[in-house]
């Protein structure tokens, strides 16, 4: 699955067709057209390997096993503050020949991060926010 970019989603079958040539099973999911497609998408997955922290959000927000690969620095510090920033994982994972074990590690690492706690940090968030604009 993509996050509906129409370039992401020309990887994405690049990727697939790879995938199909060497006899791997996997299913490319239609490039979501709004953002109900993504997130419906999203909650019909049990696992989810992101590189857009957006849908790693989104992914356990619907209490997912995420992981999300790190192309920004960011990326671990949002995790961070969510609740662990093992979650994030080096994105020169994929040239490792045994990945498995490190995706492992950030799923259990995401299913640690509890959505009340997770609740909590984003509303004290949120208001930090509005203190700064509104003050």
């Amino acid at each position: 699955m993509t996050n509906g970019s129409i370039q992401d989603y020309e990887q994405a079958e690049s990727i697939y067709s790879s995938m199909l040539s060497e006899g791997i099973d996997a299913i490319l999911l239609d490039r979501p057209l709004s953002p109900l497609d993504l997130y419906d998408q999203i909650s019909n997955v049990d696992y989810l390997i992101t590189m857009r922290m957006h849908a790693g959000i989104i992914g356990k927000a619907y209490g997912k096993s995420v992981s999300t690969l790190i192309w920004d620095d960011k990326i671990p510090g949002v995790w961070q503050e969510a609740g662990d920033k093992r979650v994030a994982i080096n994105s020169d994972i994929i040239l490792n020949p045994h990945p498995w074990n490190e995706v492992k590690s950030a799923f259990e690492a995401s299913n640690n991060i509890q959505l009340s706690d997770l609740h909590r940090k984003i509303s004290i968030s949120v208001d930090k926010c509005l203190k700064v604009v509104y003050a």
